[in-house]
């Protein structure tokens, strides 16, 4: 049995392959008498024929842009209707799921390796490319202890204003997504949950309808995204229940370390190596 890797595909596409077998003939030069197929001293080197893989090879993606923001407690929700007026007229919210194989805070000089999902809801103003730096929890690995861990920031901020639980292992990263490889531009979008014109006469009703937003990538090519849709996608929902998942396990190590003294980050043992468990 032979095992082929290959380490140049690119996340979302195809591959299809085809393998032969060349090896070095062990009876080049014997006695053709010795032979059962006298030729064989003759060839250097010895070929298969061609073997073809039917199926193909699929790379997963390794990013994902939904129409699914649903932090209430934060006000980052997609169905929910902008107000008529003011800057968050054009603002709605969306949801993106990336897979990274090293993360560097903005705040940071180095990158990190993590080697699994982030999660993040990002904001998309209408009429502007999609790129923010939301504040994510950020796991990291700790060489001494072997799991992941919370590294905190410093206990105030820049402004002496004392920061949360949440705040200290919250870090700034860079969120742009693309699609299939092309930066995407917030075209419009329509629907929410609130209060909509109901007729001409401007008579409003409260009423909840799914939130599209169309987008347009760098090449003119249109992309709707729409949170009916994208709220009840399994895949994205088991992604989510993964990555509350393993936050909450990261939060309980982390204290317990803490509570007992040790520092995962010491000199000698801060993060690198291997241990990042995510799948894409």
């Amino acid at each position: 049995m032979f095992r082929f890797i290959d380490a140049s595909t690119e996340p979302g596409y195809a591959y299809r392959y085809r393998v032969k077998f060349k090896v070095h003939n062990p009876n080049l030069n014997r006695d053709p008498r010795e032979l059962a197929i006298s030729d064989l001293a003759k060839q250097e080197e010895l070929e298969s024929p061609w073997f073809v893989i039917k199926d193909l090879a699929r790379s997963p993606q390794d990013e994902y842009l939904y129409a699914a923001s649903d932090d209430k407690k934060a006000n980052k929700v997609t169905e929910k209707l902008p107000p008529a007026t003011g800057a968050q007229a054009d603002e709605t919210w969306l949801q993106v799921h990336k897979w990274f194989r090293d993360v560097r805070p903005k705040a940071s000089t180095r990158a990190d390796p993590i080697g699994d999902w982030l999660i993040a809801d990002i904001k998309a103003v209408r009429g502007q490319y999609l790129a923010d730096t939301p504040k994510i929890e950020l796991p990291i690995w700790s060489m001494t202890q072997s799991k992941f861990v919370f590294r905190e920031q410093a206990a105030r901020g820049a402004a002496g204003v004392r920061r949360s639980a949440k705040e200290k292992r919250s870090w700034d990263i860079e969120m742009s997504p693309r699609i299939d490889g092309k930066e995407a531009l917030v075209v419009d979008f329509e629907g929410g949950g609130g209060q909509h014109v109901a007729n001409s006469k401007g008579r409003r009703v409260d009423d909840t309808a799914s939130m599209d937003v169309l987008l347009m990538t760098e090449d003119g090519k249109l992309r709707l995204v729409r949170s009916t849709v994208d709220l009840a996608n399994k895949e994205r929902q088991d992604r989510v229940q993964y990555w509350t998942d393993w936050l909450a396990k990261i939060e309980q190590d982390t204290m317990l370390m803490q509570n007992q003294g040790q520092n995962p980050f010491a000199p000698g043992g801060d993060s690198g190596g291997g241990g990042a468990r995510g799948d894409r």
